[in-house]
């Protein structure tokens, strides 16, 4: 399972972009009800996920490779489909 899009940035050479959109965390919520272990865990895969993109796009192209991670919170879409 992947969250988010995830490829290769467009405009930029040797980048890797992340859009994901969160909406609104509730963290004590989150923390009352896993144990931070877990919650680490989940995190350190994702992160691991997006270390190994960059790594293979270096092999790929022998140049350093960047990561960029935009996240959008209450993103708001009308009936026509347009950004709000």
């Amino acid at each position: 399972m992947q969250s988010g899009l995830t490829g290769p940035a467009l405009r930029t050479p040797h980048a890797i972009v992340n859009i994901e959109q969160t909406g609104t965390n509730d963290y004590w919520g989150l923390l009352s009800t896993f144990p931070i272990n877990q919650i680490i865990k989940a995190r350190v895969y994702d992160l691991e996920m997006m270390l190994k993109k960059v790594m293979e796009m270096e092999a790929e192209t022998g140049e350093s490779a960047k990561f960029t991670c935009i996240v959008i919170n209450a993103w708001l879409i009308d009936r026509s489909n347009q950004i709000l």
